[in-house]
């Protein structure tokens, strides 16, 4: 997939699992499981191809019913809550809130990775979310930005 040239953003909707291309306006990198097609299990998949140069990977969660917060998944899989207005605020200054990590640092891919499986639905309860996933290049604020909604 080739360098982002500026904040490029693509939704779709959910999919099963991820589709891996090198064209960012087909690519579905987050796969939702068997709930995307109204099942019962809830999995989250990232899948990426290969890179042209080394890029950080962040895997962001939204919930609805707490809009002032992203939810940023860390390397160790731990997940760390950011004031929304900060995020933003900061990005437009070219940087992130102390602390966020990216998921993924300086890899060229390829990603097959399983962050979520097989969580009973019945278990969430009604929940809507947005999966979101970003790639910058290191040090270069261009982003590829891949949003699911997520209705459960």
């Amino acid at each position: 997939m080739p360098d982002p040239t500026s904040k490029l953003r693509f939704p779709y909707e959910p999919t099963v699992y991820p589709f891996v291309s090198n064209d960012p306006l087909t690519a579905k990198p987050v796969g939702a499981g068997p709930v995307a097609e109204g099942g019962a299990y809830l999995s989250i998949q990232v899948g990426l191809g290969q890179f042209m140069n080394p890029a950080d990977l962040y895997l962001i969660y939204s919930i609805p019913g707490d809009s002032d917060k992203l939810y940023f998944t860390n390397s160790d899989y731990s997940v760390a809550a950011y004031s929304l207005d900060e995020v933003v605020r900061l990005m437009e200054e070219n940087r992130l809130p102390e602390g966020i990590e990216p998921w993924k640092k300086g890899i060229t891919g390829p990603v097959n990775e399983i962050i979520l499986n097989s969580i009973p639905a019945s278990e969430l309860g009604p929940v809507r979310m947005s999966i979101t996933f970003w790639r910058l290049p290191p040090g270069i604020w261009t982003a590829i930005i891949c949003g699911v909604p997520l209705s459960i």
